[in-house]
């Protein structure tokens, strides 16, 4: 039994602990430290004697807690005693002894019930913790190399996002040279961690092919498809199967597989697959070549089989929406609000354009902390424009980011040295940017372009939430229709549709 005594005469605080020595008894004559000793054992005692002098003190924090608690005046001291003496003895009286039982049975289980929380709350934080690195993992072993990529008339975008932790979906991208680039989207047929563990091992085996031609110089699709099938088929079991489609671009020419993917669209018209889904028995690969003029969108069922909020298959909206997205902010915009997500959903889009645009605006800033500040205070009033707040939003995560990562070399700098604000903000560079402004009958372009060292467009494909490097690239992802890096990462092409 825990019993806490607080009396500002400490020969009575002396004298009845004495009484109670066969107890745990706690004496105070401070206030304050008695207070802070029941908050915090509060779950642990039994009984508290406190004076009346200190009533209005305890009687809030006994509302919610199970334990007894009595106030005495200064004189009561016989009653004390003759309770004490009780307390000692197991003499108290049969009602006062039933209500501690039962205040005793309440605090066992409400500590118990407490204890499971607690412990649940802990296992909810570690497994968010793990989840979290769980995705940063696959997102990086994934190689997502050409996600928001320009490149002379090229666009790339992808998208990714998995249903549940363990995807079966996988994305991979890369640039081979100038013009030539490898696409993959793959889709492990099942649920959990063998699908996972089959989709995760395919893009590794796939990345690791692709940089053993590169660093060889013998780079042939049809060779890197034909291997990886072979691996593939190594490592399924019995009755598994891998669904995947996979390109090559080089100008305007496309080389693709197609294992059981939804079709391949090829400047908007639709290329049903080439080939049935990879199992141990596959022993036959055809490889297709086609020309194309504009675009090509690959994805995996994901996309196309989920249900719309009516409960109609969301198929139909997308072959509506196909002949006039530009973007693939268009598409997802439309597949968020109205689809329900039922699968891991990943989407390429390559796109080739060679726009007409009228230059509007041109200025070339060196980049200083004053120079950045007096062009954003004048901007507004330079360009009559569409979309001139959020151009001006966007040029100033771009300054921004171009005089922390190019100027100030903060690539490899954790994110709390700039949140404490532990950057020489008066340090003068001699990076300079070149902001140009451009339109057409479609689009509002914002060009921008620096001449440092570039910013590392690998955390493009890791971005999260909380980072502080992510955060404005996730902010002009939001509001713009299309958002490029090229390949350096010091330039962006950012877009904006006109409203019609």
């Amino acid at each position: 039994m825990k019993i806490v005594i607080l009396d500002r005469n400490n020969a009575v605080l002396e004298y009845f602990s004495s009484l109670l020595e066969n107890f745990d008894v706690k004496t105070f004559s401070n206030e304050k430290e008695s207070l802070e000793y029941v908050k915090n054992k509060k779950d642990e005692i039994d009984f508290i004697f406190v004076e009346e002098f200190f009533y209005e003190t305890f009687i809030e924090i006994n509302l919610n807690s199970f334990f007894i608690i009595l106030f005495f005046e200064i004189k009561d001291l016989e009653i004390k005693e003759r309770i004490y003496y009780s307390i000692q003895k197991d003499i108290l009286p049969l009602e006062f002894k039933a209500k501690f039982s039962i205040i005793k049975k309440l605090r066992e289980y409400f500590l118990k019930e407490n204890q499971k929380k607690s412990e649940l709350k802990n296992i909810i934080l570690y497994k968010e913790q793990h989840e979290e690195i769980a995705i940063q993992k696959q997102l990086k072993l994934f190689s997502n190399e050409l996600s928001m990529f320009y490149e002379n008339d090229y666009m790339i975008e992808t998208y990714f996002h998995s249903k549940d932790l363990l995807s079966g979906d996988g994305v991979l991208t890369k640039r081979i040279d100038e013009n030539r680039y490898f696409v993959a989207v793959i889709d492990a047929m099942g649920k959990g961690l063998s699908a996972s563990l089959t989709s995760t091992n395919s893009v590794g085996f796939l990345h690791y092919a692709l940089i053993q031609s590169l660093e060889h110089n013998d780079f042939n699709f049809k060779d890197i498809i034909e291997s990886f099938v072979n691996y593939i088929k190594s490592i399924l079991i019995e009755n598994e199967t891998l669904c995947f489609v996979a390109g090559y671009v080089e100008n305007n020419s496309f080389e693709f597989v197609n294992f059981g993917m939804p079709p391949i669209y090829v400047d908007r018209e639709k290329i049903r697959a080439n080939n049935m889904p990879v199992n141990e028995w596959t022993d036959e690969i055809n490889v297709s070549n086609v020309e194309f003029k504009k675009d090509i969108l690959m994805f995996s069922d994901g996309l196309i089989e989920c249900e719309t909020k009516n409960e109609r298959l969301y198929l139909t909206r997308f072959k509506q929406l196909l002949p006039n997205f530009i973007f693939l902010n268009d598409i997802l915009r439309d597949y968020k609000k109205n689809a329900i997500q039922s699968d891991d959903t990943t989407i390429i889009y390559l796109k080739k354009e060679k726009w007409e645009f009228k230059k509007l605006y041109s200025e070339t800033i060196d980049i200083s902390i004053d120079n950045i500040n007096e062009f954003l205070r004048n901007f507004d009033s330079k360009i009559k424009v569409e979309n001139i707040e959020k151009m001006s939003f966007i040029l100033q995560e771009l300054l921004m980011n171009s005089y922390e990562h190019s100027a100030l070399k903060l690539q490899k700098l954790k994110n709390s040295v700039l949140r404490k604000d532990k950057i020489d903000l008066e340090n003068d560079t001699e990076i300079k940017a070149e902001i140009n402004i451009l339109e057409n009958d479609l689009f509002v372009k914002l060009e921008y372009i620096d001449n440092g060292d570039g910013f590392d467009i690998d955390v493009l494909k890791t971005l999260g939430k909380d980072k502080f490097h992510g955060r404005g690239i996730k902010m002009i992802k939001s509001i713009a229709d299309g958002f490029f890096y090229n390949p350096k990462g010091n330039g962006v092409n950012i877009y904006f549709i006109k409203a019609k």
